[in-house]
């Protein structure tokens, strides 16, 4: 699933937006009521669009989609109360899933029962709102779709961070004690033999 913003601007332009994602071959979107750009709500109270301005995106979006299979998440940044009437608004202008961002604990487990449709969550680790819970303690709740979106982010440059102080520290990589692939791993897990059947096949030689 793919992060398709607000649209990338009006109803209109989500026509074309649709159009073009669904071209990718992609399993779905997100699209959002917040204003443009955008921002982190943990970082930054977002400004939102009017409902009725993002129920016409989703219709926009509904009306142009060519595959249904291709899943369309409507999200929403309101604050709890508000999200849920937002949310339901979203799933009668056609969206086949909701995003609503919780902000506690309890928000999270109360939140399932009172939207007519699937829910998509997204796990932020140790923001207090989910920790001690597994995808699964969330599946039982109601949470149809969950997701981690930052984690692995946040994994790769914990890491990278690790390396490179070692490196500044020490003037080498030479036993570095951290999690480090093989030249020959590497090569394995970018498929690199598929590469080279297509130079064969197709490069002069």
């Amino acid at each position: 699933m793919a992060d398709a913003e607000g649209g990338y601007g009006s109803a209109m332009n989500v026509i074309r937006t649709v159009k073009e994602y669904e071209k990718t071959g992609i399993a779905g979107f997100f699209i959002e009521d917040q204003e443009q750009p955008p921002n982190c709500p943990f970082i930054k109270k977002p400004g939102l669009v009017s409902t009725e301005e993002m129920v016409g995106k989703i219709k926009a979006a509904v009306d142009t989609r060519q595959d249904p299979d291709l899943v369309i998440i409507a999200r929403t940044d309101a604050p709890f109360a508000e999200a849920i009437e937002r949310a339901n608004a979203y799933m009668d202008a056609g969206a086949d899933m909701v995003k609503i961002i919780p902000k506690t604990r309890e928000e999270l487990e109360k939140l399932p029962p009172l939207v007519k449709g699937p829910i998509h969550l997204g796990l932020y680790a140790n923001k207090g709102i989910n920790d001690g819970m597994t995808a699964a303690d969330c599946g039982k709740l109601g949470y149809k779709i969950i997701t981690y979106p930052v984690s692995c982010l946040f994994a790769q440059t914990a890491a990278l961070l690790s390396f490179l102080k070692y490196l500044k520290d020490r003037d080498t990589d030479e036993g570095y004690p951290g999690e480090f692939m093989s030249f020959e791993d590497y090569l394995k897990f970018v498929d690199v033999d598929y590469y080279k059947m297509l130079g064969d096949k197709y490069l002069l030689k």
